[in-house]
């Protein structure tokens, strides 16, 4: 099932560099199913490289990163920290899913929020 995280890039920390300004992030990802049994602790490494002539346009966007998860149908939790390297901070994420049969199946998430 795939997922998209949108991540205020005015919110992170950028290191002016020659022709880049650039960042990192590390993403935790975990699930956990209507009976309470957990996957294993996923993490992801995100470089972030804006060129020097677009950061003023990108700080004012969202960096959007899509990750496959596979989980079974039915209710599931989802919990994701984003952790901006360079600013040693961590948000965290959790919504209620509900995964469609079959393969490819649908997301719907209870609540709201980016």
């Amino acid at each position: 099932v795939p997922f998209q995280l949108r991540i205020p890039l005015f919110k992170l920390a950028v290191l002016n560099r020659e022709e880049t300004f650039e960042g990192s992030l590390r993403l935790f990802v975990v699930t956990k199913d209507k009976d309470g049994g957990l996957s294993p602790l996923r993490q992801v490494q995100v470089p972030l490289r804006i060129p020097r002539g677009q950061v003023l346009t990108a700080m004012g966007q969202y960096y959007v990163y899509t990750l496959t998860l596979t989980m079974p149908p039915g209710e599931q939790q989802v919990a994701v920290a984003v952790r901006d390297e360079l600013a040693a901070s961590t948000s965290f994420l959790s919504r209620s899913v509900q995964v469609g049969p079959g393969t490819g199946g649908t997301v719907q998430a209870a609540g709201s929020g980016d």
